[in-house]
């Protein structure tokens, strides 16, 4: 599973950066997650802290 965020990490990174908005993987990695309940899925990543790196309200 670790290997599975990194990539996410790494592309999620990719795209950002591509805005002009700075970031780093390691930041982008730490706030991929495990959701307490299996029925939300495998991984889950919170677009509010995403929000405040691109200073953008979230969808």
């Amino acid at each position: 599973m670790q290997k599975i965020k990194e990539i996410i990490a790494k592309k999620i990174t990719e795209i950002i950066s591509n805005t002009g908005y700075k970031t780093d993987e390691d930041e982008i990695l730490s706030f991929i997650d495990i959701p307490v309940d299996s029925k939300m899925g495998d991984l889950a990543l919170p677009c509010f802290k995403l929000a405040r790196i691109m200073r953008s309200a979230p969808p």
